[in-house]
């Protein structure tokens, strides 16, 4: 990308891509790194979309649990559930 996005806040590919954050989902790996890519950018995404935060936390818990991952996306996602703890998100107790 040539320029910074400064207007661009990323919500609806946030949404899409927590939607998508499923260990059977043939490109988790490659959601995973996405997501961490776009919170290293756009941290506030989750505190603006708390729904969102509650699901990507759910989700990224299953999928640490199971081990159809990569190291760099167990990586990523204990980074992102770190930081989602960090800033108060909690789960709500279902993967969805």
């Amino acid at each position: 990308m040539p320029a910074p996005l400064a207007d661009w806040h990323g919500s609806v590919l946030f949404r899409h891509l927590v939607q998508r954050l499923d260990p059977t989902h043939p490109f988790v790996d490659l959601n995973v790194h996405n997501i961490w890519a776009l919170l290293a950018v756009r941290r506030g995404l989750t505190l603006d979309n708390p729904a969102e935060g509650r699901a990507l936390l759910n989700r990224s818990t299953q999928i640490l649990d199971s081990d159809r991952i990569s190291p760099q996306s167990r990586q990523e996602l204990t980074s992102i559930v770190y930081s989602l703890r960090a800033d108060g998100v909690t789960g709500t107790g279902t993967g969805r």
